[in-house]
């Protein structure tokens, strides 16, 4: 079964007899999220671009994967992100407030209000998607909050690298300016 309002009937296409409403998932068994997620082929998301559209199936085992555990962060560490909208910020939504407390910043905001959001949080670790794939406005904005994360001390900077295959899935990895992904030492940014 599906989740979501009940449209009409698509022949070949949509059966609104396979479609269970919200009120109706929700009466069942459940614990998060996560658990509401089908597991079904069907896509969750489509691609603007020519990568693959990624399936609930997908979706769900890439939200537990380990690859995205990060060493020295657990559930009640903060975590920010500045990422443009966009299938990856959608994805890392939903596998990110799995893991830790998420705090998804805008990329418009200035760079006092950067500083109190990571101070107030406080925020353990930023992620920032890598250069290639920003528009030249977002890029300079990433970077700004890059630097005001490295002035404030936080503790882990991560960089997301979208996948070249399936349209919402991304790997992480060290920043160049961040530390390292192993242990919990603090990087001393130059």
């Amino acid at each position: 079964h599906e989740i979501g309002p009940i449209r009409e009937a698509i022949p070949g296409k949509y059966d609104p007899s396979r479609q269970l409403s919200a009120a109706d998932a929700l009466l069942g068994q459940w614990t998060t999220y996560f658990d509401l997620v089908p597991d079904s082929e069907l896509p969750f998301l489509h691609s603007t671009d020519d990568r693959k559209p990624i399936s609930f199936k997908q979706l769900k085992a890439f939200m537990v994967s380990p690859e995205l555990a990060v060493p020295g962060l657990g559930r009640e560490d903060r975590v920010c992100t500045a990422l443009p909208n966009g299938p990856e910020a959608a994805v890392s939504f939903l596998a990110f407030a799995l893991r830790w407390v998420y705090a998804p910043l805008h990329l418009g905001l200035t760079k006092d209000e950067l500083r109190f959001e990571l101070l107030d949080l406080p925020a353990r670790a930023l992620v920032v998607p890598t250069d290639g794939w920003l528009r030249e406005q977002d890029a300079v904005n990433v970077r700004a909050t890059a630097n005001v994360a490295i002035e404030v001390k936080v503790e882990k900077l991560l960089e997301m690298v979208p996948s070249s295959e399936f349209v919402g899935l991304f790997t992480l990895s060290r920043h160049a300016a961040g530390s390292p992904l192993e242990g919990n030492t603090p990087y001393d940014a130059l």
